[in-house]
């Protein structure tokens, strides 16, 4: 019998981890689920040294609130990550991040720089692991944008105005990675919305960024690693982050009190324009008050709901130019008729002959006659 016993614990420690290396390598290499690893951001001014291979680098999250960047080869650090000789490794990513958290597509225009400025930004968060308890921040990670690094002049808003400016069109990232980190129930630490509505987002669901003044932040509040992903393909931005993900644990973005504000219509005088031409200066912007809040549930019960953001946006008048309208003659107003009436008797006998003329009776004490 104790011959037997120990047979078997000698096949189980044979069989058992072949058991579990096994689906654990046919998931992890499967073409749908495949991860990228490799936070490759080709941008001159973050590479690594220079004489080597590659010019990749990794994005180094130091515990702590602060994301920092660190540029130095990725083969050294990461080359568990990168060959995927070893079961172990399938291994890890399958249990790290098997579930996606959140995920959030953009159609893209078909705008050649704006595209640049997307696929940009794309390549430098993706491949992104925020370890537990540290912060992202899209500034930090995409860096400057300047053209010096490849970034190119697109459309942007500017106190509500729609202009052209180097790195236009990397808010489409930030938006769809902040929808991504509301839905994977991270902590938002900063976001800020635009100054006008966008196409790709709804009311109160953006997220604006400005190098050196508007950031996206958000912390991984959680004891388990998160991976982001990005990439654009078929002319669209796919943003993703996976994890693990508790069973039962589900997250709702909700939208509360929105309110559409009426915008007016203002008609201005211009001496250049000519009889019966109209033209708008300025075209109507309908503004909006709207909450976000996150609802957390846990086999269906809701253990937690945050109020996201307040986001209000003042709708935009319509002006409109006008020619200039005829000068109406000013008709001099008439003069008020002055009415005299006569004065007043001062006997009491020319009295009763007024009182009487106007058809009133009055009875009078007999006075001596007037003389006039």
């Amino acid at each position: 019998m104790n011959w037997l016993c120990k047979k078997s614990i000698h096949y189980i420690a044979i069989f058992a981890p072949l058991a579990i290396a096994v689906p654990a390598v046919l998931y992890s290499g499967s073409v749908n689920k495949g991860y990228s690893y490799k936070p490759s951001i080709s941008l001159p001014d973050i590479s690594s040294e220079p004489g080597s291979e590659t010019q990749s680098v990794q994005m180094a999250f130091l515990p702590g609130d602060n994301l920092t960047l660190s540029p130095f080869p990725l083969q050294p650090l990461r080359s568990a990550f990168s060959s995927r000789s070893a079961i172990s490794t399938r291994l890890i990513d399958w249990r790290l991040f098997r579930d996606e958290l959140g995920s959030y597509e953009i159609e893209l225009k078909s705008d050649p720089d704006e595209m640049t400025n997307v696929q940009l930004a794309a390549n430098a968060i993706n491949g992104v692991i925020v370890q537990p308890f540290d912060t992202f921040s899209f500034n930090a990670a995409v860096g400057e944008r300047s053209g010096e690094r490849g970034f190119r002049s697109g459309l942007m808003f500017s106190n509500g105005e729609v202009i052209s400016g180097i790195g236009g069109g990397v808010c489409l990232v930030s938006t769809a990675l902040y929808n991504c980190a509301l839905e994977a129930g991270c902590k938002i630490i900063e976001r800020a919305h635009h100054s006008g509505p966008v196409r790709y987002a709804g009311p109160g669901l953006d997220a604006a960024v400005v190098y050196g003044t508007l950031d996206m932040r958000f912390k991984n509040d959680t004891p388990s690693p998160k991976l982001i992903q990005a990439k654009v393909e078929d002319g669209r931005l796919i943003v993703s982050i996976n994890g693990k993900k508790q069973p039962g644990y589900s997250v709702e973005i909700v939208k509360s009190g929105y309110k559409e504000l009426p915008y007016k219509i203002i008609e201005v005088e211009d001496p250049a324009l000519p009889d019966g031409e109209v033209k708008v200066k300025t075209p109507a912007r309908t503004g909006y008050d709207v909450s976000i809040a996150r609802i957390i549930r846990q086999d269906g019960k809701i253990i937690k709901r945050e109020d996201m953001n307040h986001d209000y946006m003042p709708a935009r008048n319509k002006v409109v130019l006008i020619p200039p309208k005829p000068k109406e003659e000013q008709l001099e107003e008439p003069k008020p008729v002055q009415v005299c009436e006569p004065a007043e008797p001062k006997c009491a006998e020319c009295k009763e002959e007024k009182l009487q003329g106007e058809g009133i009776n009055v009875e009078l004490d007999k006075q001596p006659p007037h003389t006039p």
